[in-house]
């Protein structure tokens, strides 16, 4: 599905020598992948306008020309996650499953649980970007679940257990079940690191739009980084801010089942929104649960099928 909706992008676009020329390098793919998907997005109620190529200035994407004569000049970007963690998430992956697989055998004895796995920090140490050390990692959780262990000979099942260099293990009783389930949270994130990386990105957005001498639409993308939802409250005040930016569309597209592909918007007025409020909203839909998305490849469902992940 996606190699299609990427088919319909450089068909519809359409996309330039130059555009299938940056697909073809492994460095840009990725990237430019996501500038495709935002110029479809647009193009399905605009003309789009291509600026020429000039070494050592700024320029955006396109410029996006409305049947009603406005136009609007468009700068895509996307986020990735961090190095921190994107070096962790083995580490913690591993350890979560490690306590998962030795839990069964400890509670055995207890009827229905439930267990929250709260991430500590120094999880982030037992892994990096070339993998994870997975000695260190054994015998940190060895050491974790011999504690676990002793703590459950000597009291009580249920309460919060520390696991002295991995975090702690919230165990609650859940009466009705015959196992124990298990999730878990963390580690903890640093919000205001995360809202100096999302603004770096759209300040040179912001001044890629600007080089048009019109008003701005930016299409951040954060597929490949959720935790940048998380910082939706800075974009508002950060767009709420800037006198030529339209607006902001905050993009996370989602895979569901049966291969769809949908994708979920959030509209981020900047202070000349209101000039372009509809043709901005017309990129959209709305689907039966009040929800914005954009789905080139498919039709609106009723129920929505992100309703469940949404929640």
């Amino acid at each position: 599905m996606r190699l299609l909706e990427l088919g319909l992008a450089i068909a519809h676009v359409p996309a330039t020598e130059e555009h299938i020329h940056r697909l073809r390098k492994p460095d840009q793919f990725n990237g430019f992948v996501v500038e495709l998907h935002a110029l479809l997005m647009v193009r399905r109620r605009a003309v789009l306008e291509w600026l020429p190529h000039v070494d050592g200035r700024n320029r955006c994407e396109a410029v996006a020309r409305f049947r009603d004569g406005q136009k609007l000049s468009v700068e895509a970007k996307h986020l990735e996650q961090s190095n921190d963690a994107r070096n962790s998430e083995p580490a913690i992956v591993n350890v979560f499953c490690a306590i998962q697989q030795a839990m069964p055998e400890l509670y055995c004895v207890v009827g229905g649980a439930r267990a929250t796995f709260h991430v500590s920090d120094a999880v982030k140490d037992l892994g990096n970007r070339t993998g994870v050390d997975f000695e260190r990692l054994r015998d940190r959780v060895s050491v974790g679940l011999e504690n676990l262990a002793l703590q459950l000979r000597c009291g009580d099942p249920f309460g919060t257990f520390e696991l002295e260099g991995l975090g702690s293990l919230v165990v609650r009783s859940k009466p009705g079940s015959t196992g124990i389930e298990f999730d878990a949270c963390g580690p903890p994130i640093d919000q205001s690191l995360q809202n100096r990386r999302v603004r770096r990105v759209l300040k040179k957005a912001l001044a890629q739009t600007a080089a048009a001498e019109l008003d701005g639409l930016i299409i951040l993308d954060i597929e490949h980084d959720a935790l940048a939802r998380n910082s939706l409250p800075f974009v508002s005040n950060w767009a709420a801010e800037k006198d030529k930016l339209a607006a902001i569309l905050v993009v996370e597209r989602h895979s569901v089942s049966g291969g769809s592909l949908w994708a979920r918007v959030n509209v981020v007025p900047g202070r000349a929104f209101e000039k372009y409020a509809g043709n901005i909203m017309s990129l959209l839909e709305v689907c039966s649960d009040g929800h914005l998305h954009y789905s080139p490849l498919n039709r609106l469902a009723a129920p929505c099928p992100l309703t469940a992940w949404l929640s």
